[in-house]
C-alpha cells in the first residue's frame, strides 16, 4: 500500500508481518563468460541443488508444525554460531508456530517476555 512506503520493512498494510529470509545454503558457481547459455546452465545447476535441499527438508519436516519449529531452532543455532552478529532471533517464528498449534498461552508468554526485555518484539 502506498501509505506504508515509509514504514519498516517488517510491517506492511494492516499489520501483516514479513519475515526476513535466512540463509540455508551458500555456494558459488563461477562463470567463464557472461553469455546466455552459460548463465542458463549455471541457473539450472543452482535449481537442481535447491530442489535437493528442499526435498530433504520436506522429508525431515513434512507438514508437522512442531518439526518445523525444531528445524528452525536447529537452523538458528547453526546460523548463530556461523554468523553471530547477523542472526537476531526466531521469536516471531515461535509466536506464529504456537498460534498455529493453538498454544495461545505459550505464544502470549513469548510476547510478554520480549516486551519486558526489549520493549518490542523484534
Amino acid at each position: 500500500m502506498e501509505e506504508n512506503i515509509n514504514r519498516p520493512v517488517s510491517l506492511r498494510a494492516t499489520g501483516a508481518w514479513a519475515f526476513p529470509t535466512q540463509r540455508i545454503k551458500e555456494g558459488l558457481i563461477p562463470l567463464g563468460t557472461f553469455d546466455y547459455d552459460e548463465i542458463l546452465n549455471a541457473t539450472k545447476q543452482v535449481i537442481t541443488i535447491l530442489e535437493s535441499i528442499s526435498d530433504t527438508l520436506v522429508d525431515q519436516v513434512g507438514n508437522d508444525i512442531k518439526k518445523n519449529l525444531e528445524y528452525l531452532e536447529s537452523l538458528y543455532s547453526s546460523l548463530k554460531l556461523k554468523y553471530p552478529n547477523s542472526v537476531i532471533d526466531i521469536h516471531k517464528e515461535k509466536v506464529l508456530t504456537f498460534i498455529l498449534m493453538k498454544e495461545y498461552e505459550t505464544s502470549f508468554s513469548i510476547c510478554e517476555e520480549r516486551i519486558a526485555n526489549w520493549g518490542i518484539i523484534r
